[in-house]
């Protein structure tokens, strides 16, 4: 699959709902109505934010595909349905390819939590192991400027990394002058196909990015794209995401990997499920592969991609029933 064919669909179906809501609102203000609607998809809700609004308005809508915590009486939650993650729907798996990396990890950007992957890596000499990425896209590149060259990117990314490690990772003060000399990492050749590299692995390692956010169980394309192809996973994720997985129908691969890191609380430290999970990396990194256990990987994506299809036949027309319904509610409060 094409990364940027498939990160357009997925894009596409959150600009969807993002321009439905930006008409709600303008007829909103057309009629005068202190009423304000508002989408959040993919990101974490702010909560401070929205009890922000709910002092201004005099009610806030909120759509999201994931859990919102509400505590004001003006606010009222819309959640998107299930099927809306079928536009993360891959149509093409790459199943038949030989095995010739233990697994893979792909890490765009950088904040603490990936760092410190990124050392754990480094520290058990695993990097060469897996199909690794370490680029160092900086967010606060991303968010002064429109489009960064690679030359202030990377500038922003190292300074990044030395600030992470100063504040936050000291622990690795030994491994550090090292790590700094060969990053960014990439140890393959990158041709917009992530798919293919899975499935030359043996398991994805998989980080998400709000890991601190119980309260809202986000998984991104990161998780979906791991979820619908025939190899096992480890997802490092919020409290209860790997459940969340399982309530939604998903084969998770407990015949294969225990996912009992998914238990500990993350909101205030991931600590744990980092080590838990990592032992159970060092399982699956022995792990003899074996015809019938292929055959079995296989099976599992077909049950998981059943449930992608069906959804990305369905997400637009249930999605356009809760902006309906948002709407009309709007309207009339």
């Amino acid at each position: 699959m094409n990364e940027l064919v498939w990160d357009r669909q997925w894009t596409q179906a959150q600009i969807y709902i993002h321009d439905a809501v930006a008409r709600l609102n303008a007829e909103l203000t057309q009629r005068n109505n202190n009423t304000i609607i508002v989408a959040k998809l993919i990101d974490a809700v702010n909560l401070e934010n929205i009890n922000e609004l709910s002092l201004q308005y005099d009610y806030v809508h909120v759509i999201s595909e994931h859990h919102v915590t509400n505590s004001r009486d003006n606010v009222i939650v819309h959640q998107l349905p299930n099927s809306f993650y079928g536009a993360y729907y891959i149509d093409s798996v790459p199943f038949a390819h030989a095995i010739d990396r233990d697994f893979n990890c792909f890490v765009n950007r950088i904040d603490p939590i990936r760092q410190s992957w990124f050392y754990f890596l480094y520290k058990k000499q695993w990097l060469n192991k897996g199909f690794v990425s370490f680029n160092m896209r900086s967010s606060r590149a991303l968010r002064s400027l429109d489009q960064p060259d690679d030359q202030e990117s990377l500038a922003a990314g190292l300074e990044d990394f030395e600030n992470n490690h100063k504040n936050f990772l000291k622990s690795f003060d030994e491994i550090y002058d090292q790590v700094k000399k060969i990053v960014p990492f990439k140890n393959f050749t990158e041709k917009l196909d992530l798919c293919d590299l899975i499935c030359r692995s043996k398991f994805s390692l998989v980080v998400e990015t709000y890991f601190d956010r119980p309260d809202c169980g986000i998984l991104t394309e990161k998780t979906w794209r791991a979820v619908q192809m025939p190899r096992p996973w480890v997802l490092f994720a919020a409290t209860g995401c790997v459940q969340k997985l399982r309530d939604l129908g998903f084969d998770v691969f407990d015949d294969f990997v225990d996912h009992s890191y998914d238990k500990f609380d993350t909101g205030q430290c991931c600590v744990a499920r980092q080590e838990a999970m990592l032992i159970e990396m060092e399982k699956l990194i022995t792990l003899r592969v074996t015809e019938p256990m292929i055959a079995r990987w296989q099976q599992i994506t077909v049950n998981n991609q059943k449930i992608m299809r069906d959804w990305s036949v369905r997400w637009k027309n249930d999605c356009d029933a809760v902006l309906r319904s948002c709407g009309e509610m709007a309207n009339a409060l």
